[in-house]
């Protein structure tokens, strides 16, 4: 199989190597558990990677490798100062960590459909 070949089999199966890097993602996820889980449960404990999956791999395919890292730092990174600020604060701290939780990743999300805005230059020269 040449180069061509091979690039040509990729986007003729893009669909694929999508949706099971997405399964993949989230399967690797199920690490996070101390204790290993029965069978039936797994699909419920990786539900949010799951979905996590699907947004970062739109993002790497709309805008780029680094704006899938960046969206998957910033999704960890809020995670672990709710961790902190429930460590600090307690019960009034986690809840309004939750609330934050939920907004923050819904705007990571929407941000690749806000228009852009790009300058346009003017060609001022007469010509």
């Amino acid at each position: 199989m040449g180069n061509s070949s091979a690039i040509a089999h990729f986007k003729r199966h893009v669909g694929w190597y999508y949706y099971l890097g997405t399964l993949f993602f989230a399967l690797a996820h199920l690490g996070n558990y101390a204790q290993q889980p029965p069978w039936w449960a797994i699909i419920f404990l990786v539900f949010p990677q799951l979905i996590g999956g699907l947004a970062f791999g739109y993002l790497r395919i709309r805008l780029g490798f680094w704006y899938s890292v960046l969206g998957h730092t910033l999704t960890n990174l809020s995670f672990t100062l709710g961790d902190i600020v429930n460590f600090w604060f307690g019960e009034p701290g986690g809840v309004a960590w939750f609330i934050i939780l939920i907004i923050l990743p819904l705007s990571v999300l929407a941000a690749p459909l806000l228009p852009s805005v790009r300058k346009r230059s003017v060609d001022t020269s007469l010509s």
